[in-house]
């Protein structure tokens, strides 16, 4: 996976810039970087990937990552197949059938023919090899900021228990923590990204 913002944005939010805190400031990136992820339910770093999904005698894919760029081929494996072959297509029993790319679309995690075709209904049936996401210069900002967020998290939570839900010295200081506990992703982080999240997707 890679870091969703750099060492110098991580040192700018955190007030950090000695260098001989660098190599933690970076470990903390990772971590952090690795909490988004895990939130939004995909990774949007710059990628290429080969996913199998499932047809559902629609025009249309959901794939699990977002921002797709290009897609390299779509083949549908017959012998998963239930539905009907796309229009003016001949599959052989058995044999893949290669999609023509020159019908397909995209747009955000969305793959579709443009010709009104269909993705024939079958169990995990389509392999699609395809591009997507954000280089780290190009990162939507609600990511970046989500992730600067729970860097900052991480600091600030250094001195404290990790399994506790609250603090109290008595006439000194005395505080809760987000559920999760400190150095986990923090509230203002989630509700960033709230809208970005893949909660649900077609399989």
């Amino acid at each position: 996976m890679t870091a969703l913002i750099t060492l110098a944005q991580a040192q700018t939010w955190t007030g950090d810039t000695n260098a001989a805190d660098a190599p933690f400031i970076t470990a903390m990136i990772g971590a952090a970087s690795a909490m988004v992820v895990d939130f939004l339910g995909y990774d949007p770093s710059l990628q290429t990937v080969t996913e199998l999904t499932s047809g559902t005698q629609t025009p249309r894919l959901f794939m699990k990552l977002r921002a797709i760029s290009a897609v390299t081929s779509i083949t549908i494996n017959q012998a998963l197949t239930t539905g009907r072959a796309p229009f003016g297509e001949v599959w052989a029993q058995g044999s893949p059938s290669v999609v023509d790319l020159t019908q397909i679309a995209w747009d955000n995690n969305e793959i579709y023919y443009s010709n009104g075709a269909v993705f024939p209904r079958g169990n995990r049936n389509v392999t699609v090899a395809y591009t997507a996401g954000y280089a780290i210069s190009a990162m939507p900002s609600q990511i970046q900021q989500a992730t600067m967020l729970t860097v900052k998290a991480l600091q600030t939570a250094q001195p404290a228990d990790p399994n506790a839900s609250s603090e109290n010295f008595s006439g000194v200081l005395s505080r809760q923590f987000w559920d999760g506990g400190p150095g986990s992703l923090p509230p203002a982080a989630q509700s960033i990204l709230n809208p970005l999240r893949n909660v649900f997707r077609m399989p």
